[in-house]
């Protein structure tokens, strides 16, 4: 079965928890996030089963879609729960 490919133009927000947090890397819209405990912001999540995640990188502490593109230290919106078109 071939991977789920995103197009980051086609990612738009839908019904759900939607929260305005900031980027810890470049990141770029459509990325799995997680949030780091040590300073509270948002990184990409290791969800391509490729490496070895810790339980903070899997997201045991929350995961977010991100709705747009952002560099580190820049606002980022995403979204928690419900659907994304």
């Amino acid at each position: 079965m071939a991977d789920l490919v995103q197009t980051a133009a086609n990612v738009l927000k839908s019904s759900g928890n939607v929260a305005n947090v900031v980027a810890g890397e470049t990141i770029t819209q459509g990325m799995v996030l997680y949030k780091k405990s040590s300073d509270g912001e948002w990184y990409k999540a290791d969800v391509d089963g490729t490496g070895s995640p810790t339980a903070e990188t899997a997201g045991s502490g929350g995961l977010g879609i991100a709705l747009n593109a952002a560099a580190n230290g820049q606002p980022i919106m995403i979204q928690q729960d419900g659907e994304i078109d």
